[in-house]
């Protein structure tokens, strides 16, 4: 099987991607459990890259990553509908105080901040090859 080098890292990264969206669904949904706040969870994602390929492979996988943040957003968004709830309740039974809130608030901004500049280092960046002609995958994956 042949592939062109800007083709076989895109595809690496796509899987990679996948990936980081799905672990960082989940710690943005295990970070909503302890907070008290009403703010709804900022989620970054990675942009997809638009360069044009004709390989199915990474058609597939920047589909795949597609529904992979459309699910994320809707996962945490759920997330964010099941804390608040919680939290206004358990505000009201404990007497939570707006500091507190504030507080919640903050941090949340300061994760999403955080996991923006994670993104952003690891953002896709297509390689500046001379030449863009199929080659054994063999001869990439070295």
């Amino acid at each position: 099987m042949q592939i062109t080098e800007s083709d076989f890292r895109e595809l690496v990264w796509l899987k990679s991607e996948v990936e980081h969206a799905e672990h960082d669904a989940r710690m943005m949904i295990t970070d909503n459990i302890n907070r008290v706040d009403q703010q709804m969870t900022e989620i970054p994602q990675a942009q997809l890259p638009t360069r044009p390929t004709r390989s199915l492979g990474v058609l597939y996988w920047r589909q795949q990553l597609l529904l992979i943040q459309r699910a994320q957003r809707q996962f945490v968004k759920k997330s964010d509908e099941e804390r608040m709830v919680h939290a206004a309740t358990m505000g009201v039974i404990s007497g939570t105080s707006q500091a507190a809130a504030l507080e919640s608030a903050r941090q949340a901004r300061v994760i999403a901040e955080s996991r923006k500049a994670e993104i952003r280092k690891r953002a896709f960046v297509a390689p500046t090859t001379s030449t863009d002609r199929p080659k054994p995958c063999s001869e990439l994956a070295q």
